[in-house]
């Protein structure tokens, strides 16, 4: 069982250092840094790791915008083209952190070699609003500003002038040139590589449907989950192709534990120990190397003891 994980970071060089020591030894890691960030000191840390590949070519990443789309389909793309044949590709953030213990990561993947770890349900039958707005509204995301200042005035000025007064009534989009209902989920999913070969034909040639995802909301949770759940894999998804059920604050993931109430949940107490590797989840999010220490070493431990046994 080959495994590519693919990182998307812009911070916290230490926490990816420090995940990558403790997934060494169960796949390669292809890593993608936010233009915004110096990668200096990422490369740095990684320079004698010959698993760690960095993307060169890098972009600004824009919160919600296409660019988040871009950054993983060219990690995927690396991974998938490299004369090592993967089996599985791990979408991951470098404030992610691994809850399983190394053999029970290998041993899932290997029982489970052609699910499609991805969730979703579908938009067009949503009763929120804010689904069918993904859709309806247009978004400019992405600033053409790297400026905090200018990407800021530039997000409102759109928002005000485009988005928000205008709407329209096609809720389906065009996948393949057919008119498809889209699909919504989270970000971070975990791809074979049959699955993997269908993304990027898709975003190489399905010109179309690429134009239509620049401006959506939030396409990084409408991208995969769209193309998937309108393909012959939609049975082979972790539910069996049922759809999950419609929420308004969506903290559900199929790999990873985390939680959406009013705002992101950030795990930094020893006392989120127990609750993290009870919750029977591959990975946490989000971490950090200072503040979440002392719960990372819980972590380290409890992996140890696991893998020991």
């Amino acid at each position: 069982m080959n495994i590519a994980y693919l990182v998307l970071t812009y911070k916290d060089p230490q926490l990816l250092s420090r995940m990558v020591s403790s997934l060494e030894d169960t796949g390669d890691f292809y890593v993608y840094v936010d233009k915004k960030t110096s990668v200096k000191p990422f490369i740095d840390i990684f320079k004698n790791h010959k698993n760690v590949i960095f993307i060169s070519k890098r972009r600004n990443i824009s919160w919600g915008g296409w660019s988040i789309v871009q950054s993983y389909l060219d990690l995927l793309c690396a991974a998938f083209n490299n004369k090592k044949v993967y089996d599985r590709f791990v979408m991951l953030t470098g404030q992610d952190y691994p809850l399983y213990h190394n053999k029970r990561i290998v041993e899932t993947f290997q029982a489970n070699r052609e699910t499609e770890y991805i969730m979703a349900y579908n938009i067009a039958h949503s009763p929120l609003p804010s689904d069918r707005h993904k859709i309806t509204k247009k978004w400019f995301l992405d600033s053409p500003f790297k400026n905090c200042f200018l990407t800021k005035c530039y997000k409102a000025i759109m928002y005000y002038t485009i988005t928000k007064p205008f709407s329209s009534n096609k809720i389906k989009l065009r996948l393949n040139n057919e008119p498809v209902e889209p699909y919504f989920g989270q970000m971070l999913c975990a791809f074979t590589r049959q699955a993997a070969e269908l993304l990027i034909n898709t975003y190489k040639y399905d010109k179309k449907f690429n134009r239509q995802m620049k401006y959506v909301h939030a396409p990084d949770e409408l991208y995969w989950q769209t193309i998937i759940f309108n393909s012959p894999l939609r049975k082979n998804t972790i539910q069996k192709g049922e759809e999950h059920e419609i929420t308004e604050h969506f903290g559900w993931a199929p790999l990873h534990y985390l939680t959406y109430l009013e705002n992101t949940s950030e795990f930094t107490s020893p006392d989120d120990f127990r609750k993290l590797v009870n919750s029977n989840f591959m990975f946490c999010r989000k971490v950090y190397s200072d503040k979440s220490e002392k719960l990372l070493d819980l972590i380290d431990e409890y992996r140890k003891q696991k893998d020991n046994t």
